[in-house]
């Protein structure tokens, strides 16, 4: 307290770190707080469970972030899987410069105001959470206070901006959910982006904005969608010629709308309604191939025009053109790509104007593009309820045979390596959150993988390691000898018990329902070895 005669400079607010852990709730299990002692943030990374924080109940997934403030009461229940996270306890303190030179400095423990207590909205979750992640690595390597300090408040800082967006775009949403819902039943009209901002509220300008940050679609393109989609569910009635679709979903000019719709859909209108007998050709990396053929789809040639390392101008040249040749022989209707074919779309347009690219890294919405398409949804339905039945049938499996041991995924290629993360990438997604294998230590949680020269391979601690060799004809082989010198990879258990396994391209196989059926499978193998 500032006595008689001296003044209370500038207050400087601070985050200072009590203590960090990485803890687990086994399944079955309840943990309670009578009444949080200090401030923590709690970040979940992995499995599920309920909360009840001062009687309101809350999910707990990956990426639900917590905050604990002093007084409160929590109760933590995980019925059926572990419950993995971070726990950060902090004090807020406020440095008051006391005295008259401001020579002297006093600290005292005040709420932390950034936030509301319970559970933050936080938008960039990845980013919060790989932040998060090298705080711990850091506490863990001994890092100065002062560093860890810093980082911490870098955290902070990220939260808070997200948290005052998130408040920003709820306010919005509200403003919006009049003009959107007016846009639903009134698609098929003419319709003017003035009368709909001021449905919502707001001027013409902050409409747009405001929209495209909320939806992800400028009010153009979201009035195109719902145009396409109902004319979708209008064309598969063949009652309907494609004249009384266009003016059923606002368009008077046949041509604009049959122009629209094939952009928007990848074929014509009439293309659409005889679907079921177009000639099919694929140009794939990831195998939509087989996409294809369990949807009842045989495709008329499949082509892989991807370049790959280690193959000379001369010899690609070569294989390009004949590739060319056999779609110009196959005559399709409409090809299918992937993502690493996007660069031929100009090439593949001299063959056909119908290209339709399926570009997703969530492979399950590439699957439902080309369902959707082909009108075949009842197909695929049927086809991912027994890859469900299958993925829990073998996840129990591995769960008994392998009694909760750790697994770590490693590409090796000409360049260097890369550890496979938990997230990002289908094969990742089928690893650690369908499967649930436990990941080996310094496994990236939030991104798809993270690439280290051999001879800075991490600490892995993995009980089963899967190793790809790719691009072995550009030198994958020499940087995997590299690899096998290291300290890293002799200590890693899975090195010493012999569980290490050279896997085919598995990262290649999990974009289809087929793949992912075979990795499961060579992971049962494994099992029982």
């Amino acid at each position: 307290m500032a006595t008689k005669g001296s003044y209370r400079a500038a207050q400087a607010p601070v985050c200072v770190i009590q203590s960090m852990h990485l803890r687990t709730i086994r399944k079955k299990r309840t943990i309670r707080y009578r009444h949080v002692q200090t401030t923590m943030l709690i970040f979940i990374i992995g499995g599920s469970g309920t909360a009840l924080i001062d009687r309101r109940k809350v999910e707990l997934v990956a990426g639900t972030v917590l905050l604990l403030t002093p007084g409160m009461q929590i109760t933590v229940s995980c019925p059926a899987k572990n419950l993995d996270y971070y726990l950060i306890a902090f004090t807020h303190l406020v440095a008051d410069a006391v005295g008259r030179s401001a020579a002297r400095v006093q600290f005292r423990n005040e709420p932390l105001g950034l936030f509301e207590p319970g559970v933050l909205q936080i938008s960039r979750v990845q980013q919060a959470m790989k932040l998060v992640q090298r705080l711990y690595e850091d506490s863990q390597s001994g890092l100065d206070d002062g560093r860890m300090m810093l980082r911490f408040q870098e955290l902070l800082l990220m939260m808070a901006q997200d948290c005052d967006l998130q408040q920003a775009r709820d306010g919005s949403r509200h403003c919006l959910d009049q003009s959107i819902a007016y846009m639903k039943a009134h698609f098929h009209e003419k319709l003017d982006m003035r009368e709909l901002a001021a449905i919502a509220g707001v001027t013409l300008s902050s409409y747009s904005r405001l929209f495209k940050q909320i939806t992800g679609e400028t009010p153009t393109e979201y009035l195109t969608r719902l145009r396409m989609e109902n004319a979708q569910q209008l064309l598969k009635q063949n009652q309907y010629k494609v004249k009384e679709v266009s003016s059923a979903v606002g368009y008077k000019d046949e041509f604009y709308f049959s122009h629209a719709f094939h952009r928007f859909v990848g074929i014509t209108p009439t293309q659409y309604r005889k679907r079921s007998q177009l000639r099919v050709a694929v140009a794939s990396c990831t195998q939509l191939e087989d996409c294809l053929v369990s949807l009842g789809i045989q495709p008329v040639t499949c082509v892989n025009c991807f370049r790959y390392p280690g193959m000379a101008d001369e010899e690609y040249e070569h294989l390009f053109t004949r590739l060319l040749e056999e779609l110009v022989q196959a005559r399709p209707d409409v090809i299918i790509g992937d993502r690493h074919h996007l660069s031929l779309e100009d090439r593949f347009k001299a063959i056909t104007r119908q290209i339709v690219y399926a570009v997703d890294m969530d492979w399950v919405a590439n699957y439902r593009k080309l369902a959707e398409l082909f009108g075949t949804m009842d197909g695929m339905n049927t086809r991912m309820n027994e890859l469900s039945l299958r993925t829990n049938e073998a996840k129990g499996i591995l769960k008994q045979n392998w009694n909760n041991q750790s697994v770590a995924i490693i590409q090796v290629s000409h360049l260097g390596i890369r550890v496979q993360g938990m997230t990002g990438h289908p094969l990742n997604e089928l690893i650690y959150r369908e499967l649930e294998l436990p990941p080996g230590k310094n496994i990236p949680m939030q991104l798809a993988f993270m690439e280290y020269l051999p001879e800075w391979l991490p600490q892995l601690e993995a009980d089963h390691l899967f190793i790809h060799m790719n691009h072995r004809r550009a030198g994958s082989e020499a940087i995997y000898e590299r690899m096998r010198q290291t300290h890293a990879w002799q200590s890693i258990n899975a090195v010493q018990r012999g569980t290490v396994t050279i896997i085919p391209n598995w990262f290649r196989l999990s974009w289809t329902p087929a793949g992912r059926d075979r990795i499961m499978l060579e992971l049962l193998e494994a099992a029982d070895s």
